[in-house]
């Protein structure tokens, strides 16, 4: 899935000044899985200011900060690299799937802006945290593993792999080097046809402000529209045909719920 706040997490988030939900839980999360690998993440941290001690504010950063250790608490021990990968890279797709209705909710006209700020600067944190970390026990697998890539038949890897390397927007060396791997392995295969396009565009996007496929959606006024202009709209629908990809069309006509609801609506389907 390249999920909900695919782009509105693209930055760090300061905490506020005195402890609170979200700082707290960063502390959880390094005592579970170490301090987080240092990261470039591009972007201006919101800023609290008068939302400070308002109750939206509160009482959304508090739900927040519950639903994540509620995550945390079902993410098994790791025993190994290879473990400890799956396990965050689950974390991460748990945490996805449970926040989409909650950060819709904090998204309609009606809600406080402290209630999205709390939201958010909880949850971009722990996010940016699990991510950074996933991307670093990956590369350790990639760097130990000869052979990687022909245990893909196994439905959970696929799924591992494609949360990891679709989220490491931190890491865009990283995701060059995937990018790479992927293309090696040629477009019939699964794994490829399920990237290849995806990741693309969020290499072109940060490079270029850019998308070569149309696979980068946004909300506005309700429906899903493109988030970057497409690099060559005339040659879009067969690119898109080659792996795959269903009309654009029938993406910008879907509703922003169910873009940002957790299900792959963009990719063919989940690899």
């Amino acid at each position: 899935m390249l999920g909900f706040l695919a782009l509105a997490l693209a930055f760090a988030v300061s905490p506020p000044s005195a402890p609170g939900a979200g700082e707290q839980l960063l502390a959880q999360l390094e005592t579970r899985f170490g301090p987080a690998p240092a990261a470039e993440i591009e972007g201006e941290a919101p800023v609290v200011g008068d939302c400070a001690g308002d109750p939206d504010f509160d009482e959304m950063q508090t739900q927040a900060a519950g639903r994540v250790r509620r995550v945390l608490v079902e993410i098994p021990a790791a025993a190994s690299p290879l473990e400890a990968w799956l396990g965050l890279s689950e974390f991460d797709r748990a945490l996805s799937n449970q926040f989409g209705p909650l950060w819709m909710q904090t998204l309609d006209a009606e809600a406080p802006e402290c209630a999205q700020l709390g939201l958010q600067t909880v949850l971009a944190p722990a996010l940016v945290f699990i991510r950074t970390h996933a991307t670093s026990r990956l590369q350790r697998v990639l760097d130990a593993e000869i052979g990687f890539f022909d245990r893909m038949h196994d439905r959970d890897m696929r799924r591992a792999f494609f949360y990891t390397v679709q989220h490491s927007d931190h890491d865009p060396a990283f995701q060059t080097r995937m990018l790479g791997e992927l293309v090696l392995l040629g477009d019939d295969h699964p794994l490829a046809a399920a990237h290849i396009p995806s990741l693309t565009d969020r290499l072109l996007a940060a490079r270029q402000g850019l998308q070569r496929y149309g696979t980068i959606f946004s909300c506005e006024g309700g429906e899903g529209r493109l988030a970057y202009p497409l690099e060559d709209e005339a040659t879009t629908s067969a690119r898109r045909e080659r792996y795959g990809l269903v009309p654009l069309e029938a993406v910008s006509a879907a509703s922003c719920t169910a873009i940002m609801s957790g299900e792959e609506v963009v990719v063919r389907q989940e690899p």
